[in-house]
């Protein structure tokens, strides 16, 4: 499928762009307005399936008006002129109309509909404007002549781009060089170069009657929403896409780790073989030096070993967090204290529990429970909170 096209449509004949070579080249086929589907057969040997056309239709076929319609909007006086055409234009049937700065222009809707109707055959009417819409906007601001009917010449002002005024004069006779009022030329070529920028020109601005509107109205409607299911579809595919790359990279990563994970095994296991024996060479390395402290246990029971009295036997030994606590026997279990708090390794002697006599073979003896704490050699004290 080709490029959109513009069609202009005059009495005399069809005029349109060919693609030849590396530029567009004009060409004319002859028709008969009455017969627009011969003419449709003759564009066929010149365009091979465009996507879209804008027909241009020319001031030889339109009727010209201005009419006092109220300040409203171009969709509103495109209304009004459909339904009143016949007040306004030398035209008994109903209309197809275009106003547009206070000119209206004007053809049969039937005859335009034949036309259109024939013309989609070849591809889809995009819009449908008047020759005097078309060549003000190439024109821009200033005058032109265009072609008009049998023996007329038309002359367009524009402003801006925008028709100011449309009237029709008799054609130059032979021979006759001056022209009526100067004039810019504009070629046909020009115009039909600039016609694809009307594609989406609103209904209001084309030559059209309320079913021509309706139509080219719903066909925008449905191309906006073939556009957005398009687009929904990419973006649903894109995400699809996006998706599935990420799960095939996601699925690349997971074997990898476990080819890598597979592979570390034997180093994480020394590994954790070497942190398991630093730990416990941590734990032996502390529970040397717990034993050679001297507040450890060993060290507390040598230092009682060394001031308690020989008739005096320790039983248990034990340590809260807080402070030691001896149990034993002696035969004097009351002089035990002073000999512990009389020492400087000692400090907070108390009695523990009460003192008990009972006979052990026959001698006399007696039980004792001591607590206190330890100092240690920087002066402080073990226990101390």
């Amino acid at each position: 499928m080709s490029k959109p096209i513009g069609i202009m449509l005059d009495p005399d004949a069809v005029r349109l762009l060919v693609r030849q070579g590396d530029g567009d080249v004009l060409r004319e086929v002859l028709w008969s307005p009455d017969a627009p589907e011969a003419m449709v057969d003759a564009l066929r040997a010149h365009v091979v399936s465009p996507s879209a056309i804008v027909v241009i239709v020319g001031l030889g076929f339109l009727e010209v008006a201005a009419p006092d319609l109220p300040p409203l909007e171009a969709s509103a006086k495109q209304a009004m002129l459909w339904r009143d055409a016949d007040r306004y234009f030398p035209i008994a049937e109903p209309a197809a109309v275009v106003c547009t700065n206070g000119i209206a222009l004007a053809i049969p809707a039937s005859r335009l509909e034949g036309w259109i109707r024939a013309l989609r055959a070849l591809a889809p009417v995009r819009a449908v404007i008047s020759s005097p819409q078309a060549y003000a906007r190439v024109l821009g601001s200033g005058a032109a002549q265009l072609a008009a009917g049998l023996g007329e010449a038309g002359v367009v002002r524009a402003e801006g781009g925008a028709v100011r005024s449309v009237r029709r004069t008799p054609a130059p006779r032979d021979g006759d060089s001056s022209p009526a009022e100067h004039t810019t030329t504009v070629g046909a070529k020009d115009v039909l170069i600039n016609a694809t920028s009307w594609l989406d020109a609103p209904p209001s601005d084309q030559v059209l009657n309320f079913a021509l509107a309706l139509t080219i109205r719903r066909d925008a409607q449905r191309r906006w929403a073939t556009s957005a299911v398009w687009a929904f579809g990419a973006v649903a595919l894109l995400l699809f896409a996006a998706d599935r790359a990420r799960s095939s990279q996601l699925t690349a990563l997971q074997q990898r780790v476990e080819q890598l994970s597979e592979r570390s095994k034997p180093a994480v296991r020394a590994e954790t073989r070497r942190s398991r024996a630093q730990a416990e060479l941590a734990m032996l390395a502390q529970a040397n030096a717990r034993q050679s402290a001297a507040d450890s246990p060993l060290a507390v029971l040598a230092q009682l070993t060394r001031i308690l009295p020989r008739d005096a036997f320790v039983q248990r030994l034990e340590f809260d967090g807080q402070q030691w606590r001896v149990d034993g026997t002696a035969d004097n279990a009351p002089r035990l204290v002073p000999l512990l708090d009389g020492n400087a390794r000692f400090r907070d002697v108390r009695i523990a529990a009460p003192s008990q006599r009972f006979l052990d073979v026959g001698r006399q003896r007696e039980s004792f429970a001591i607590s206190f704490r330890m100092r240690i050699a920087d002066g402080g004290a073990s226990g101390t909170p």
